[in-house]
């Protein structure tokens, strides 16, 4: 509807757990990663109706009073689903959807390639293409969106590239 949640659900990753080097956050620091669905509208995030891809919208009061919103109830949120972490937080960030726009020109913002409907599942490229030796993986190719989709689609590709038992491999039960 193009509102935010009032109480959003939340995808919670642990990147210091992906990377337990010192690269994603100092020693004795844990980087956690908050992510919700929210609308890409400029409304939704106090910004006019007239607001354009070249405009400097980080700066504008309305967007910097709907981000601090935005990351409040998000940290509410966090804090109710692991009580306390909110007291620990040493440095918050908030990214929306122009911020992923800006950084990566996705259409409205959105972090996971094409949209996630039926139509679209149809269409997404495959990890063959016509070009010989140029094979496609990512969020945008089947079987789908997300950070699971791309990395199957990464198996896809290797597969098609080494052959099949690669993808064997890659989902064998042991």
């Amino acid at each position: 509807r193009g509102e935010h949640a009032s109480n959003p659900f939340l995808f919670v990753s642990s990147a210091s757990t992906k990377d337990p080097q010192t690269r994603v956050a100092p020693k004795g620091i844990t980087n956690l990663q908050v992510a919700t669905v929210v609308p890409s509208t400029p409304a939704a995030w106090g910004l006019s109706s007239s607001f354009g891809r070249g405009r400097a919208y980080r700066r504008e009061p309305g967007y910097l009073e709907a981000k601090e919103r935005f990351q409040e109830s998000m940290v509410c949120a966090l804090d109710r689903a692991m009580p306390g972490i909110s007291a620990r937080i040493a440095y918050a960030e908030v990214a929306t959807p122009f911020t992923q726009e800006r950084f990566t020109s996705a259409t409205a913002g959105t972090s996971y390639g094409l949209a996630a409907t039926a139509a679209q599942y149809i269409t997404r490229p495959r990890a063959r293409t016509k070009i010989p030796g140029l094979f496609l993986c990512g969020a945008s190719c089947l079987p789908g969106h997300g950070i699971a989709g791309a990395m199957i689609s990464g198996v896809l590709a290797a597969a098609a590239v080494g052959g099949r038992s690669i993808y064997q491999r890659a989902f064998a039960y042991r």
